[in-house]
């Protein structure tokens, strides 16, 4: 009797679809029109941060841009058209003379419906910012230039093209440095995939 329940279960879990390999672990796989700004061999971004909200450096903006290449790596595989891993190069700019940055490295999307996806990237980074002597007021010691970079957004796709992304983003050196002041902004950007 357990074994036929057990047997039940599996199968409503599994269902026909998932054992003839038509669906992801997110549900049906996306259509090749859903994917497309997901596999696109270029995409432009431009948006703008509230810069460090709550730290030293808060009270200003930042324009962000940045440019998103294609696939690093390519799968043949359908399973996996949900998922890219592609690399991005990109900078923060502040409007109030404060920490600017720049960043390049791998950036992994993953596609949750046709419109709704996540992303992050860990990658190498350079700043402008304070890192010894005499720090100004209203100015991070952020230890040293080169550090690294990591953002997390949950991004909306409007059209095959075009799409929103909700953004965070840090700047930080892991200790690297005798000075390690992270620097975190949040905003929102918008992209165009080419």
């Amino acid at each position: 009797m357990k074994r036929h329940v057990c047997l039940i279960v599996l199968s409503s879990l599994c269902g026909a679809p998932a054992m003839a390999g038509d669906t992801s672990p997110f549900g049906e796989l996306l259509p090749p029109e859903a994917t497309y700004r997901l596999h696109a061999p270029f995409e432009a971004r431009i948006g703008g941060f509230a810069h460090e909200p709550g730290a030293v450096e808060s009270g200003s903006t930042d324009i962000s841009a940045e440019i998103v290449f294609g696939d690093i790596i390519k799968t043949t595989n359908p399973w996996w058209s949900f998922v890219a891993m592609r690399a991005d190069i990109g900078g923060t700019f502040n409007t109030a003379n404060k920490t600017n940055g720049i960043y390049f490295g791998p950036l992994w999307t993953v596609a949750l419906t046709d419109r709704i996806f996540v992303e992050g990237s860990v990658g190498g980074a350079w700043n402008d910012g304070v890192t010894n002597g005499v720090r100004p007021p209203q100015r991070a010691g952020v230890g040293c230039h080169w550090g690294f970079h990591e953002t997390a957004s949950l991004g909306y796709n409007l059209t095959e093209h075009w799409s929103v992304m909700a953004t965070v983003e840090h700047y930080s050196n892991l200790n690297l440095c005798n000075a390690n002041h992270g620097i975190t902004n949040y905003g929102a950007r918008i992209g165009y995939s080419f």
